[in-house]
């Protein structure tokens, strides 16, 4: 969606936006750092990209520091971060899934009011054969968000 245009023989629905924050390992040197030096001290320590990320052409938009290693398994940043490895850049709905474990944090960072936020939108051939096959998807994505949105407020607090 990031370099779409605004004609287009396709339908297309905007489900909304994916926010992405750091996450450090819980307890580590990173999670101290104070959060107006945080993305200055990021930059300049090891990030884990999802390798998915990169070939979808988000790299200038994911890449934050200088020393970053694209890897292919989410379960393994999580991982690796966990054990203080380094640090990532995740969507904040992953806090609610099984792949997220008790060794990982999210960062909190001054310069960041809110997180990276990516617009999401399900495009497909406009098309009556299809057309409950699309609601069916826009209402799973929409039950995601409100649970994802539910399970972050309830971790906020």
């Amino acid at each position: 969606m990031h370099d779409s245009r605004a004609i287009h023989s396709l339908d297309a629905t905007f489900l909304g936006h994916l926010e992405f924050l750091a996450f450090v390992q819980k307890g580590g040197v990173l999670s101290k750092l104070k959060s107006d030096k945080a993305i200055a001290t990021l930059s300049r320590e090891r990030q884990f990209v999802l390798r998915s990320l990169v070939e979808e052409g988000m790299r200038d938009k994911v890449v934050l520091s200088s020393e970053h290693e694209e890897v292919d398994q989410l379960a393994l940043i999580i991982k690796m971060v966990g054990l203080g490895l380094g640090w990532t850049l995740l969507p904040k709905s992953i806090v609610r899934s099984k792949h997220v474990s008790e060794d990982v944090e999210i960062l909190k960072v001054d310069q960041m009011i809110e997180g990276f936020k990516f617009g999401m939108a399900l495009w497909c051939p406009h098309s009556k054969q299809i057309s409950d096959i699309k609601k069916t998807i826009l209402k799973a994505v929409h039950t995601f968000i409100d649970e994802s949105a539910a399970a972050a407020a309830a971790a906020a607090k």
